[in-house]
């Protein structure tokens, strides 16, 4: 069964006993610094795995502010310091709040500027990546790859890729040629196992005369099975050349219905579980969803986009200069 879009305020009354018992905190929410208190009941509700507050579970504000008898103000306080722990995230700015770890991990606003450093760091950790052969398509497609590129295009918030996007040459590209889509399952090997935590889907918008040589470098990935390649330098051209790396939406989400056919049968090809990515078909885990864009100084414009799906216990393995939050803070 889906977790539940909707929150009941009996299960904050029930934690809030469970809370009370465990802890001798009996005047929780009833002095002065009732912000703290809440956000300590609800981080210890969530790292203890309360009912109601496992993993993929719903936090609503009105129904922990009618649970726990305070105001919906204090509350979405209480909630927000959960957000900034990394402990919730939200779908979409009006979705309800939804548990994506039992300890704190990243604090979203810097990691919206945080660079992910992964090939480097697999290295060092025993992993790798695997790699799908390249594909085609045009973005009017019907394709099951198609419309979330249209989708994440319309809604990116980065300044440098939406400048990228308004010059004429790049969405002549984008929008009016055929596009190169370059897949790979990032995986980390652990007790003899090959676990997937990362599914990338990057879309690259290429001059023509550069597409043949793209999908050559793809295919020889491929068959000499290298496993570790940044996609810096899988698009190192003279002419595609001082790429920046842009940063946009950042926010939960889970691996498209219509793309985890590919992903499993990409994992199976490699031995790679991939169950922490794609859970099972009823029941999908809530992934740590982030996109990015690779773009050069005009008149290249935008040259690749990424839409990538991770585990979100793992992005702290990742993300270079990532303070960790104190639960406590």
């Amino acid at each position: 069964m889906a977790r539940p879009t909707a929150d009941d305020p009996a299960k904050y009354e029930k934690v809030l006993r469970a809370y009370q018992l465990a802890t001798h905190q009996a005047g929780v929410g009833t002095g002065a610094k009732k912000i703290e208190d809440f956000t300590a009941l609800l981080s210890w509700a969530v790292a203890k795995e309360q009912p109601g507050f496992q993993s993929g579970d719903v936090i609503g504000v009105a129904a922990a502010a009618a649970g726990l008898k305070s105001s919906r103000s204090t509350l979405n306080q209480a909630i927000d310091r959960l957000l900034r722990q990394g402990l919730v995230m939200q779908e979409t700015p009006k979705s309800p709040y939804r548990i994506v770890s039992r300890t704190p991990l990243l604090h979203p606003a810097w990691l919206a500027s945080a660079t992910i450093s992964a090939t480097r760091q697999l290295k060092e950790r025993g992993g790798a990546s695997v790699i799908a052969e390249p594909t085609w398509i045009a973005l009017d497609d019907a394709g099951e790859y198609a419309e979330p590129l249209r989708l994440a295009l319309a809604a990116t918030s980065d300044r440098a890729i939406k400048a990228s996007l308004a010059t004429a040459e790049c969405r002549r590209r984008w929008f009016h040629s055929r596009i190169l889509v370059f897949r790979r399952l990032r995986f980390l090997r652990r007790d003899k196992q090959q676990q997937g935590w990362l599914h990338e889907v990057t879309y690259m918008a290429l001059p023509a005369e550069l597409e043949p040589e793209v999908e050559e470098r793809i295919r020889y990935l491929i068959d000499q099975d290298i496993r570790m390649v940044s996609l810096g330098s899988l698009l190192s051209f003279d002419s595609v050349k001082q790429l920046t790396n842009g940063r946009t939406r950042i926010l939960v989400g889970q691996i498209e219905s219509r793309w985890r056919k590919d992903l499993l049968a990409l994992a199976r090809r490699y031995e790679v579980e991939a169950s922490s990515l794609v859970g099972r078909a009823r029941q999908p885990p809530t992934l740590l969803r982030w996109e990015y864009g690779h773009f050069a100084a005009k008149p290249v414009g935008l040259v690749a986009f990424s839409i990538c799906h991770e585990d979100p216990t793992q992005i702290h393995l990742f993300a270079r200069d990532l303070d960790l939050v104190n639960p406590s803070s």
